[in-house]
């Protein structure tokens, strides 16, 4: 701790979070020297420039100027709001800063839809993406950094991207359809109209075609 010379305190008296001996020692109307330093009585805060201290300006409460506000991020429009770059939290006692893209960190879904449509925070933690904004479920990510309603091959769609749950469809007239030359079998693109036949009843005839011939 730096020496106290009490001849600069008569001197030069302190502002406030400077050195002091007494009260009356501190510069500003309602400064009080506490544990030998100038400060600020309960609900205030010092000014800009340390010379007074000004009255603590909650969110959505009114003001006069910037420095009034002591939310971090806020600033005065008439009452105390967030910056644009921000968004009132759910308590409505802080700034949060609004989501650019998806995987941003997040701490409430506010900061994720404000700006990406069908996204929203991550609170599973045993996600990967827990505290970040991610395509809620029932919605893709498309290439473009997007969140999409995902449709399967035969449902309603707006955009080529909705069909993207199958990487041969796309959206043909308000419905996910196969591209040229592919069908669709059992919900998915394929290249035969022909349904496979399963693995098991397959292997089953083949034997049984083989036990028929070796008669």
């Amino acid at each position: 701790m730096p020496s106290l010379n009490l001849r600069e305190i008569d001197l030069f008296p302190p502002e406030i979070n400077d050195w002091c001996r007494l009260t009356n020692n501190c510069l500003g109307e309602g400064t009080v020297c506490r544990s030998g330093v100038c400060l600020c009585p309960f609900n205030k805060h010092p000014n800009e420039d340390f010379t007074e201290c000004e009255d603590d300006i909650q969110l959505g409460e009114p003001c006069s100027r910037d420095s009034q506000c002591v939310a971090n991020n806020s600033r005065c429009h008439d009452i105390c709001r967030c910056r644009v770059s921000h968004v009132l939290s759910h308590d409505r006692t802080k700034c949060l800063k609004i989501a650019e893209h998806l995987y941003d960190e997040c701490e409430e879904s506010i900061q994720c839809t404000y700006q990406l449509n069908y996204s929203s925070c991550e609170f599973d933690y045993d996600s990967e993406t827990v505290g970040k904004c991610k395509c809620r479920p029932g919605y893709h990510q498309s290439t473009n950094g997007a969140c999409f309603v995902s449709v399967e091959v035969g449902g309603i769609c707006e955009v080529d991207e909705n069909c993207s749950l199958d990487p041969f469809s796309l959206c043909q007239e308000g419905r996910c359809v196969c591209m040229e030359g592919l069908v669709n079998i059992n919900g998915e693109c394929s290249s035969s109209s022909i349904p496979s036949l399963p693995t098991k009843l397959l292997a089953f005839l083949t034997l049984s075609l083989a036990l028929i011939l070796s008669k």
